[in-house]
């Protein structure tokens, strides 16, 4: 190991000592911060990107149509799936280790003085973007942590914000209701600046009183904006309507639900002034991992990061469009804050065999047994195979045992399960 790889594991340490500090919703900490650093985030243009499912792709879709324009552009993301490096990103290639490491002990000087101290993600937020700065990228694409209003990355002012939908999560910080939630989510619109949303009801309408009140033009996207003509285990293809034009476009994300996510993306392209082809060859060539990723086939591997009802919703109409009513063995570990029993009643129509595990980020995974519980409810209507298993490493191991070559198995419940899968595929 030389010394600028120890170096970089010691930098990703001290981020890590910096979840001592929880989730503390506010901007005092990230301005100061930010202020002490020269303010990078001014530096470059940015696109703001809220919403509870799908935010993490229009984001991918935005930045590759950006990419493909010949504009050098940022992507900031969370969570990563196996490198920390995966959320800060230029023009497809991950921040060099060395320059983190560089970074983070230049950020120390003021973060470790600040009281109180800024959270783990406000540092690496305020990273990103003093990354950015240094590297001159013409935009920014900039997905939200948690809600929006009081983010730490809601301190830009962004040439278009997205909220691509509101649904329940993290109640504990944004609201138990979808009232509430939506109007922590509509905190990221700015003043005269365009939004973009494909939310519905009453989030739409909070929304849409946002949109009023900062004189905001709104853009709202729906199942209309697209029709659907192919979908396949490897791509799917539709006709999208723009606001300005039409796109005959295909892509490697599947599902309904990323066709109404590029619905998102394509307006946003239209509103900075791309042009077509850009727009159609930077759809077909993202790849955003996690998201209905087949990573094996002969048997069928897929990869899926739904970690609430509507994500799991999104994904059970996928893999049926694509196989089915075939049966499908499932991997999956939840985080202990979400709707389990929802998730589980969706997918229970499916399953041939469900082996449920407990991923190991952060202690947030429900417990098997809970989940076990609630799939004895719902799934034995369906199958009887309910099985329990330690780790995602021995859980997907013990299926790709009994699975045969045309065999289905998902991995789902949580972009950290996921994780657990790629560790060992």
């Amino acid at each position: 190991m030389n010394y600028s790889e120890l170096d970089y594991r010691k930098s990703i340490d001290y981020l890590h000592s910096l979840e001592k500090f929880g989730i503390k919703l506010g901007l005092e900490r990230i301005k100061k911060l930010l202020a002490a650093l020269g303010n990078p985030e001014k530096d470059f243009k940015t696109i703001h990107v809220a919403g509870t499912n799908g935010k993490g792709s229009v984001c991918a879709m935005i930045a590759s149509v950006l990419k493909e324009s010949n504009y050098k552009t940022g992507l900031y993301t969370s969570p990563h799936l196996i490198d920390f490096r995966e959320r800060i990103v230029i023009n497809g290639k991950k921040i060099p280790k060395q320059k983190i490491s560089v970074l983070i002990k230049d950020m120390r000087r003021v973060a470790d003085k600040m009281r109180p101290h800024p959270t783990y993600f406000e540092f690496i937020t305020a990273l990103a973007f003093k990354y950015f700065s240094e590297q001159k990228v013409d935009f920014a694409v900039v997905e939200v942590g948690m809600g929006g209003r009081f983010d730490a990355t809601n301190v830009i002012y962004p040439e278009v914000s997205i909220i691509t939908n509101v649904s329940f999560e993290h109640t504990e910080h944004l609201g138990k209701t979808i009232k509430k939630i939506a109007k922590e989510k509509a905190g990221i619109i700015k003043c005269g600046r365009p939004v973009i949303t494909s939310a519905k009801g009453v989030a739409l309408k909070v929304i849409e009183n946002k949109c009023k009140e900062l004189k905001s033009n709104l853009i709202i996207l729906d199942e209309k904006s697209f029709d659907e003509k192919d979908m396949n285990i490897n791509n799917q293809k539709f006709v999208l309507y723009g606001v300005k034009e039409d796109y005959n476009l295909t892509s490697r994300l599947v599902g309904k639900h990323q066709m109404l996510n590029a619905c998102c993306a394509v307006a946003c392209a239209e509103l900075l002034g791309i042009r077509k082809g850009y727009v159609i060859k930077g759809i077909k060539n993202v790849f955003w991992p996690g998201r209905f990723e087949v990573v094996q086939k002969n048997p069928v591997i897929i990869l899926d990061g739904a970690h609430n009802p509507d994500g799991i919703k999104a994904l059970k109409n996928t893999l049926v469009k694509i196989f089915g009513n075939k049966k499908i063995f499932f991997v999956i570990s939840i985080c202990s804050d979400k709707d389990i029993e929802k998730m589980i009643r969706e997918i229970a129509p499916l399953v041939k065999e469900i082996v449920i595990t407990k991923h190991a980020v952060m202690n947030r995974a429900a417990n098997p047994l809970v989940i076990k519980k609630l799939a004895e409810k719902h799934v034995s209507k369906y199958a009887n195979n309910i099985v329990v298993k330690k780790t995602v490493k021995t859980a997907l191991n013990y299926v790709r045992k009994k699975a045969r070559k045309d065999d289905i198995i998902c991995v789902t419940g949580s972009i950290f399960t996921v994780a657990g899968a790629k560790e060992v595929l």
